[in-house]
Parts: structure tokens; C-alpha cells; sequence
């Protein structure tokens, strides 16, 4: 059973002793409240200049 998981490309890895998980984000994108109206139910994303400047600043330290 193991060589057809690892086929399939299924991992993963445990992390045993700890109960919770771990996630990071970056909060520079940005979406309007109201979509245009051309739109065609996609959402619109963009990166908020100010935001990406602290990001970057971080990832420079």
C-alpha cells in the first residue's frame, strides 16, 4: 500500500507533539467590494502598494 501512495505523490509529513498549525500570510492583496461592471465573475486582485513596501521591508531584515 505504501508503494502505490508514494506513487500517487500523496506525502506527508507529521509533526508529532503539536496540536496546532502554523500559517503565514502576506496581507498586501486587496479586492473590491463591488466587482465592475464588465466583469465576468472573477475576482480582481491586486497588491496594495503600501503593504508590499512594509513586506518587503521585513523580508530585507
Amino acid at each position: 500500500m505504501l508503494d502505490r501512495l508514494l506513487r500517487a505523490g500523496h506525502y506527508l509529513v507529521p509533526l508529532y507533539g503539536k496540536s496546532a498549525t502554523n500559517v503565514a500570510y502576506w496581507d498586501q492583496y486587496r479586492h473590491t467590494e463591488k466587482l465592475p461592471s464588465n466583469a465576468i465573475g472573477i475576482d480582481y486582485w491586486w497588491t496594495d502598494k503600501e503593504a508590499e513596501a512594509h513586506v518587503n521591508q521585513y523580508l530585507k531584515q
